[in-house]
């Protein structure tokens, strides 16, 4: 029994690791400005939030036609995404060329940068990035 709570102990730290990093996420985020190889693209309609949950951080929100969700892993700057599930609604052409680029970088996400109210999402494999601020 000793050794249970010993082990226990000794992983209690870990349990919480990045909880605080997480927690300044929940709740919903405006979409600014989304930028990909070197041009820039807005959408008012799109934006993203973040709910923790048991073991990881569930992410849903409009990539600017369709709804989407997923769960994302954030720690220490580094971005891990487990893939996203989307609604598939068609919309005008500017609205669904930003929503392809917004999902893609999404979903190569490598890294982010958090600061006060903005939060930058990175994909430097699909060369962007979208900025967010918080609602």
């Amino acid at each position: 029994m000793k050794k249970l709570i010993l082990v226990l102990a000794a992983a209690l730290p870990f349990l919480f690791t990045g909880c605080k990093e997480t927690k300044a996420l929940d709740g919903e985020w405006k979409t600014v400005s989304l930028v990909q190889d070197g041009e820039t693209y807005t959408n008012d309609e799109a934006f993203i939030g973040f709910e923790n949950e048991m073991g990881g951080l569930k992410v849903y929100g409009n990539s600017g036609v369709n709804l989407f969700n997923g769960t994302i892993k954030l720690k220490n700057g580094t971005v891990k995404t487990d893939g996203f599930a989307s609604t598939r609604m068609m919309g005008p052409e500017p609205e669904m060329t930003f929503e392809d680029k917004f999902l893609e970088i999404l979903s190569y996400a490598d890294s982010y940068e958090l600061n006060d109210n903005i939060l930058v999402i990175k994909s430097s494999s699909k060369n962007g990035e979208i900025k967010f601020q918080k609602k």
